[in-house]
């Protein structure tokens, strides 16, 4: 799950690079107010909405319309929207901004929605907005940031996998799409032979490998509710679980197999969707942002994309899905009234289809999937329609770290998966206990 960079291709596409980030940038955060944020009175007695993101490319620039047309409506509301350039801007700034009681009153939470639920620092929006309003997302995003009984954040953009290639090399190649993973060993031979790469992971930074293997869990175990359990350590659920053992045994099987290039873990995003375009690999896995990305860099590339391969033949074709982009809004806004009605004004299904259409980003809203206009995002959006999303994006403490690791560690041949998956559950108790 990518998340940003300095380049204006990948500010917004860019799903996942923030997780560490974020985390660090809170650690090192100073207590100043970088600026002020929070709802204040303007000089002529309108109020002020502030709103603080990183998604530039995900449709919500600086000059977004979304600020001008809510002031139209309420005219006596300003809407001051702050996106920032890149996380390495973004992380200390909202850190710093929360630390002095200035949080802004709307802002991307990244990966700390729930932590800052519990905090206080954001709103229940279940309790805020209704059920009513969040029925509407994806049910794996709304889950992404649920947690005793309570959300903290909704999804802007949402997300998928698949694997894209090129039908002129698959042609010349002599196959189809696998429908399994077993499919795709068999087939890695006589890809190979054909002087292709099987399988392009993105791989660098390695938690592309836990994005790649935490679907691999569902597909195993078939419930869709399983990962988030172990990663939160609820019900009695562990990382030693059978389904990860047998997830890890698959993605094990695949190494063995051939099916990735012996160069896998240096295999950046960018690097990876070069693979594809110059006719290096047969199939590359990523995520939903790839047709952005591809549009920008190589407009003229004709592909395609196909579901994850299943498990088993038969068996669900389950995809990563949570939301990469969100919004969570601050408990001690100023306004609120005027904070939650912008909120539902973005999410009006024309309005939100329309500004989600002109980034070619995914919608979170099952409403808004069905006005996609991107050919292959939409064929990526029918996959969660069809209730085929899992979660991928871990949470809890060491779990990220610890799958990311362990999938290296299988690379290498240094583990078997018994011993990978006790050592991510190692990992994760270390993490809690500190």
């Amino acid at each position: 799950m990518k998340i940003s960079s300095t380049s204006s291709r990948a500010a917004g596409t860019r799903k996942k690079v923030l997780r560490r980030a974020v985390v660090a940038a809170i650690a090192m955060a100073s207590a100043v107010l970088l600026a002020a944020c929070s709802s204040t009175g303007g000089s002529s007695g309108t109020r002020t909405i502030s709103v603080w993101t990183w998604y530039g490319n995900q449709g919500m620039p600086n000059n977004t319309p979304l600020a001008a047309e809510f002031e139209k409506s309420h005219p006596d509301v300003k809407v001051n929207i702050r996106t920032f350039g890149s996380t390495t801007d973004y992380a200390p700034a909202l850190a710093a901004a929360v630390a002095a009681g200035k949080t802004p009153d709307i802002f991307g939470p990244s990966f700390s929605a729930i932590s800052y639920g519990q905090k206080g620092v954001a709103l229940d929006v279940k309790k805020a907005l209704g059920s009513d309003f969040l029925s509407q997302f994806f049910q794996a995003d709304n889950d992404q940031f649920s947690s005793g009984g309570k959300q903290y954040g909704i999804g802007w953009n949402a997300q998928s996998f698949g694997l894209f290639y090129d039908p002129a090399v698959l042609a010349k190649i002599g196959i189809q799409p696998p429908q399994t993973w077993d499919d795709l060993i068999a087939d890695a031979p006589k890809i190979r032979a054909a002087g292709y790469i099987p399988l392009t992971v993105p791989s660098s930074p390695s938690y592309g490998l836990a994005d790649f293997v935490g679907p691999l869990i569902t597909q195993a175990s078939n419930d869709p509710t399983l990962l988030l359990k172990i990663d939160s350590q609820e019900d009695g659920k562990s990382w030693k679980d059978p389904a990860v053992v047998a997830a890890l045994d698959k993605f094990q099987q695949l190494v063995k197999g051939g099916v990735f290039d012996s160069g896998l873990l240096a295999v950046t995003y960018s690097s990876a969707e070069q693979l594809l375009t110059t006719g290096k690999t047969a199939f590359l896995w990523d995520g939903s942002w790839v047709p952005a990305d591809l549009k920008a860099s190589s407009p003229n590339f004709k592909y395609d994309v196909a579901p994850n391969p299943a498990w088993k033949a038969g068996a669900k074709h389950w995809t990563g899905d949570q939301a990469g982009a969100s919004l969570s809004v601050s408990a001690t806004s100023a306004d609120m009234k005027d904070t939650l009605d912008f909120i539902k004004f973005i999410y009006q299904k024309d309005r939100y289809s329309s500004t989600l259409n002109a980034a070619q980003a995914m919608p979170a809203t099952e409403a808004a999937a069905a006005d996609v206009a991107d050919p292959h995002v939409k064929t990526m959006t029918s996959w969660l329609v069809d209730g085929l999303g899992a979660p991928h994006i871990l949470y809890g403490a060491g779990s990220e770290s610890g799958l990311s690791d362990v999938c290296v560690a299988i690379v290498e041949g240094k583990t078997t998966p018994v011993d990978a998956a006790a050592s991510i559950q190692a990992a994760v108790d270390k993490a809690k206990s500190k």
